[in-house]
């Protein structure tokens, strides 16, 4: 029986140790930004849980970087975190993505085209450069996904508008006028795989820009 016990008490250190080591690994980039939020960063990432996740840190292959975003956030709590000190790190860049959850909150499109009009100026104001992201689709709710596309338009038009990078996620993630079921873990998520490839087209965007801040 003892020995029993002992075996069971090993095997549950060991998961602890290893879910708390993979959670280390996974957030790494956040604990940092919660230890010293006031860390100087050239590059913001604010958004919800799609780009909560993983450690852009490892993806991008940078340290300057600081994750602002969090599950769950619509456009409008986005826009409440820059007003009340995102910008403190003094990013020259911004990755902006979110939307999702607005829409499946059934949030009007033309408010959540709003807040990113607002977020953008906001962000200009503070003469930080943003690069838009497109609403990912949903693999499996057409009715969502039409709503995506509405929104997916207006980003365009303001990105024409104010001359602003936009990074159309779906041209790659997508499989038609819905996200690639093999590249997401629940309809909305996404599995590292896409992580790999959304990072790798944004290096891209990142690095042109910074070539044209420094010339």
């Amino acid at each position: 029986m003892k020995k029993y016990l002992f075996i069971l008490s090993v095997s549950v250190n060991i998961l602890s140790v290893t879910l708390l080591l993979g959670l280390g690994y996974m957030y790494h980039d956040k604990i940092i930004d919660r230890l010293s939020p006031q860390r100087q960063a050239d590059i913001l990432l604010i958004g919800d849980s799609r780009i909560a996740q993983e450690n852009w840190q490892n993806l991008l292959g940078r340290t300057d970087i600081r994750n602002c975003a969090a599950g769950g956030l619509t456009t409008q709590q986005i826009l409440w975190g820059i007003e009340r000190g995102n910008l403190n790190c003094s990013p020259e860049i911004c990755i902006l993505e979110g939307g999702i959850n607005d829409l499946l909150m059934g949030i009007p499109v033309e408010r959540i085209c709003n807040n990113f009009q607002a977020i953008i100026s906001l962000l200009e104001k503070n003469k930080v450069i943003p690069i838009l992201q497109t609403v990912i689709y949903t693999t499996d709710d057409p009715e969502v996904n039409l709503q995506v596309t509405e929104v997916n338009n207006c980003l365009k038009k303001l990105s024409l508008q104010r001359n602003i990078c936009l990074l159309d996620i779906n041209s790659f993630l997508s499989d038609g006028q819905r996200l690639n079921p093999k590249l997401s873990t629940d309809g909305i998520h996404l599995k590292a795989e896409a992580y790999e490839i959304w990072s790798g087209h944004l290096n891209l965007r990142i690095d042109s820009l910074l070539r044209k801040e420094y010339k």
